[in-house]
């Protein structure tokens, strides 16, 4: 096959077949697809391992284009034979050409990014799961073992124990914050300890607490008084939330808000 040019008559005998070929010097593997499980396509399509979706014009492959949805997903327009057109996710079309997998949010399933960055939907970073699990890899740590072995600390204040309390960099005096995330405040030289609540009874770990009008996530509370942060914004992680006190200070960690995109 040369480079991007096919004939027609190729193009009908490759129907719904893996191919693979070299591309400038590079093996590229795709598979053409004129059926999904949602209907009959009216163009059939090329959906590349890379995560590249194509179609035919004039003999001539055409990359299509990919619009960018909230979350950071990528879609594709589809036509179907019926006339009407359907935005897919294109970590959808890719997972299916690869292992013929079909997720539907009717039976609970999603496609899975292993890594954790939405746009990136090469074959190797896609998986079948359930949407349960999807959310939970996430938040349990078990996707994201590079960043948690990264993390570092503000090990002096770790060592000491307590530090004063500043949430989104504002001090709060008479507050204080201890590594295994206890607040408390002094009251005419008395130590009282803030009240913690859970926020949302499914999610047990997320817990809040309120100080001067203020609600303050725990765990972002901890990490900004113990971690060593990012500047840009950034989200604070549990690395094992079955823990009986999952809010000390080694026990989170913190990914910047970018790989949410």
């Amino acid at each position: 096959m040369d480079n991007n040019t096919v004939t027609s008559q190729s193009i009908t005998s490759l129907f719904n077949a893996d191919i693979s070929y070299n591309f400038y010097g590079n093996p590229v593997s795709f598979k053409h697809l004129d059926q999904l499980p949602v209907g009959t396509l009216a163009e059939p399509i090329q959906v590349f391992s890379s995560g590249v979706i194509t179609k035919v014009k004039v003999a001539t492959i055409k990359q299509i284009h990919q619009t960018t949805v909230p979350r950071g997903y990528k879609n594709v327009p589809v036509k179907f034979a019926d006339g009407k057109w359907l935005e897919i996710g294109t970590h959808r079309l890719i997972h299916f050409s690869d292992t013929n997998e079909w997720s539907d949010k009717s039976e609970g399933t999603v496609i899975h990014h292993i890594n954790g960055v939405k746009n990136n939907n090469r074959a190797e970073n896609l998986m079948l799961t359930s949407s349960s699990d999807n959310v939970s890899r996430f938040f349990d740590g078990r996707d994201n073992q590079s960043e948690i072995a990264c993390q570092k600390y503000h090990e002096e204040r770790i060592a000491k124990g307590v530090t004063p309390l500043t949430y989104d960099g504002i001090d709060y005096p008479d507050y204080y914050v201890t590594r295994s995330g206890e607040v408390f405040h002094y009251v005419e030289g008395e130590r009282v300890p803030v009240k913690v609540y859970t926020a949302n009874k499914k999610y047990p770990t997320n817990r809040n607490i309120k100080v001067q009008g203020v609600t303050m996530s725990l765990t972002r509370l901890v990490a900004e008084n113990f971690l060593i942060t990012p500047e840009c914004q950034y989200k604070s992680l549990l690395k094992n939330n079955t823990l009986d006190n999952p809010f000390v200070a080694k026990n989170i960690y913190v990914m910047p808000v970018k790989q949410f995109k």
